[in-house]
């Protein structure tokens, strides 16, 4: 998800472990697609759903939970098959 890095850049907040965070959203949000994904963090790292003092997945989360309830969206699906083959995370903290 290269957009979380995009919005670590715009809430002026140091990255970390930006594969881990992927793999919570992921998991947290399985059906929807990646596209509604990228436009949830889009806005919320552009401050639509409020101010952000540091970023992390529960910030991220409650964008995109702001972001499903505004747009009454139809849910897709994100194979997490596919996010594991790609990443080197394996989903163990």
């Amino acid at each position: 998800m290269a957009y979380l890095a995009v919005a670590f850049d715009r809430t002026n907040t140091e990255p970390f472990n930006i594969e881990k965070m992927s793999f919570d959203i992921i998991t947290e949000f399985p059906e929807l697609s990646d596209e509604d994904l990228k436009k949830a963090i889009k806005n919320g790292g552009l401050g639509k759903y409020g101010k952000t003092y540091k970023l992390s997945t529960q910030e991220v989360c409650i964008w995109i939970r702001e972001y499903i309830k505004e747009n009454e969206i139809k849910i897709g699906k994100i194979s997490l098959e596919n996010f594991q083959k790609s990443s080197k995370y394996n989903g163990e903290y």
